[in-house]
């Protein structure tokens, strides 16, 4: 069972990781664009600020699960340094016991604010809000599955 977890979570860790790199790229390429545009040809392509920015945000709550998965995040360890060694385990669960609280707090009111803003449109693109706020619960609930494997199957970080 937990071998078939851990593929699947594997299996997830890799999409992302694809995803996150073609969003990378397109955001590159389109604000590469708008370099071009404005300083050879003299015009402005007016959807290209905001495309750049709504991948930035789908970027950031994908690459907050893809470093939870790889134990990237900052953290300061000061209290754990003075915790006894047969504490530390129980103090670090209990930390991404605290984290996952965090993200299904995040993830309910994102959810509701999500739903609630498909009628809303982009300025330039016309775009449903609700597809760039969909990055809030998505990385949510990425982050909660990351951090309970942290729990149950323990794992530290996955390697690269």
């Amino acid at each position: 069972m937990v071998n078939i977890l851990r593929k699947l979570l594997d299996y997830i860790d890799s999409a992302m990781k694809y995803i996150f790199y073609v969003l990378l790229a397109t955001m590159l390429g389109v604000a590469f664009l708008q370099v071009i545009a404005r300083s050879v040809l003299s015009i402005s392509v007016s959807w290209t600020d905001e495309l750049t920015r709504y991948l930035f945000i789908w970027l950031i709550f994908i690459g907050i699960a893809f470093s939870i998965r790889r134990a990237g995040h900052i953290s300061i360890d000061t209290i754990y340094l003075f915790i006894k060694e047969d504490k530390k385990e129980t103090y670090r669960k209990f930390l991404y016991i605290l984290q996952i609280v965090f993200f299904a707090a995040v993830f309910f009111f994102s959810f509701n604010f999500m739903v609630s803003n498909f009628t809303n449109t982009s300025p330039a693109m016309q775009l449903p809000m609700g597809y760039v706020y969909m990055s809030l619960p998505i990385g949510c609930i990425l982050s909660i599955l990351f951090l309970l494997e942290k729990i149950f199957i323990d794992r530290e970080g996955v390697p690269e």
